[in-house]
């Protein structure tokens, strides 16, 4: 069965086996066969049955912990990792799964702490300074994480590489060009995603996608469809780029041209990656009927709890745009049932209530988790202001909206956000700019993106800020009697 690919079938003969006589050996395969699944957690739970044969292996406590890491188990693969680094002290992989175990817990300086120890055993090694790369983004120092990543591509170019090294400089390249677009340097990035095509021909569906895709995320519609139509031409039969098509299409409004792009890529197959972008297709044009439909066949098709995850989460956000906000709140709850640390969920639900005004305290611990698991995230920044602000903690809501800008400048609905708080602390000049840059983003946003009932309702503050700073610089400029 493995031999033919059929991993499912391989892994119920192992299951069999293992009931009946398990042994170290047969339950190494087993948690192979589940890693190839991706489905670590189970992974997990067959090595730890296998470590009771031989609870000294190091090399079995290492491949365990390692599944805990990527099931989450964050705890528990920190305890056997030191264990590890205990029997093997100079070992500076160990170190580095501290690191990024601590990473993830948001403890940087412990992380900070195993990395050194790495870095001493280890100070020129890339997996070093990549996991150091990975760290200081986390630590919301990008510029860092940039100089740092594009200072090893500096100094391990080379005219020619062997196949191994361009596998290196393909992922550290592709990397860099994700930093560049998560701060906002957009031109970089796609200079970047360009070398990336250049240096591996057989990567370059790949860099065009991300060149698409970083020119969407710079609200640049025009230009991210003419780099689709031309990727479309050069790689006509790949998957990927043809989705990249279908998205930029949908942003310029053109919603049954793009979804036609996808539609002969079912062939008469049951495909749940493809529902899911049919549904973000449908949600661009507000056409949620069809969003829906598409939506109940990739549930159809979602086997694990990341994936039915994934789908409850959409449908949430399609329920909220529809203001069916009962029936939002319910598909949200489903994806903390199976993930109670999903920040997206978490934020989405806490601004859902707060932006309606109501549970305000409940809003705010929902929102406060998601910033507690992804403090740099401005959108959920954001949402933190915005709850601060119905709770009329105006100081605490400027400096939570301030913040997300450093992120998000971008975003109409922050400049909008931090309008209101500066209304209400009477600063009106500052309020009419923060209304003025949110018109100018909604204006520059893709066609798909606006909100015209939004825009005119940003308009009407707008005005009557005006109309009041002038008659109060009127007043004040007036002849006392």
């Amino acid at each position: 069965y493995s031999d033919v690919g059929d991993t499912k079938a391989s892994i119920e003969m192992l299951r069999r086996v293992n009931d009946r006589n398990p042994s170290a050996r047969t339950l190494m395969a087993l948690a192979g066969a589940y890693e190839q699944m991706r489905d670590y957690a189970n992974a997990a739970q067959t090595l730890n049955r296998a470590l009771q044969f031989s609870p000294d292996n190091v090399e079995l406590k290492r491949a365990l912990a390692q599944n805990l890491l990527y099931s989450d188990q964050l705890d528990q693969a920190l305890k056997l990792y030191e264990e590890v680094a205990q029997a093997e002290p100079k070992d500076p992989q160990t170190h580095l799964r501290i690191a990024e175990i601590y990473r993830q817990k948001r403890d940087f300086p412990k992380a900070r702490g195993a990395l050194d120890k790495a870095k001493a055993m280890d100070p020129d090694g890339l997996e070093v300074r990549y996991t150091e790369t990975n760290l200081l983004e986390s630590e919301g120092k990008v510029d860092e994480a940039v100089a740092t990543l594009k200072g090893m591509l500096d100094q391990t170019a080379k005219k020619s590489y062997s196949m191994s090294e361009k596998s290196s400089r393909a992922m550290l390249l592709e990397r860099l060009g994700y930093l560049y677009r998560a701060a906002g340097q957009h031109d970089a990035a796609v200079e970047t995603f360009r070398q990336l095509a250049q240096l591996d021909p057989d990567s370059g569906a790949r860099a065009a996608v991300h060149v698409i895709d970083t020119y969407r995320m710079a609200k640049n519609a025009p230009r991210a469809r003419q780099e689709a139509e031309a990727a479309r031409k050069k790689y006509p039969e790949d998957r990927a780029v043809k989705m990249a098509y279908a998205s930029a299409l949908a942003d310029m409004g053109s919603v049954d041209e793009a979804v036609a792009e996808l539609r002969p890529l079912l062939n008469g197959q049951r495909d749940r990656e493809l529902y899911l972008a049919m549904a973000q297709l449908y949600e661009k044009g507000k056409r949620f009927s069809e969003m829906a439909k598409v939506l109940d066949a990739a549930e159809k098709l979602s086997e694990s709890n990341p994936d039915k995850e994934a789908v409850y989460f959409m449908r949430g956000a399609m329920y909220e745009r529809m203001k069916k906000f009962d029936a939002a709140e319910g598909e949200f709850r489903k994806v903390l049932a199976i993930n109670p640390k999903s920040a997206g969920a978490l934020n989405y639900l806490g601004y859902m209530l707060a932006d309606r005004n109501v549970r305000l305290e409940e809003a705010h611990d929902l929102i406060r988790q998601a910033v507690e698991l992804e403090p740099q995230n401005g959108a959920y920044l954001d949402s933190l202001g915005w709850v601060y602000y119905r709770l009329n903690r105006l100081e605490d809501a400027e400096t939570q909206l301030r913040l997300a800008l450093e992120r998000i400048s971008g975003d109409p609905t922050v400049h909008d956000h931090l309008g209101d708080v500066y209304f209400k602390q009477g600063k009106l000049k500052e309020a009419i700019g923060q209304w003025q840059n949110s018109l100018k983003e909604w204006e520059a946003s893709p066609q798909s993106d606006q909100d015209p009932a939004e825009i005119a309702k940003i308009g009407k503050k707008l005005e009557s800020a005006r109309v009041r700073l002038a008659r109060e610089q009127s007043a004040m400029s007036a002849p006392k009697r």
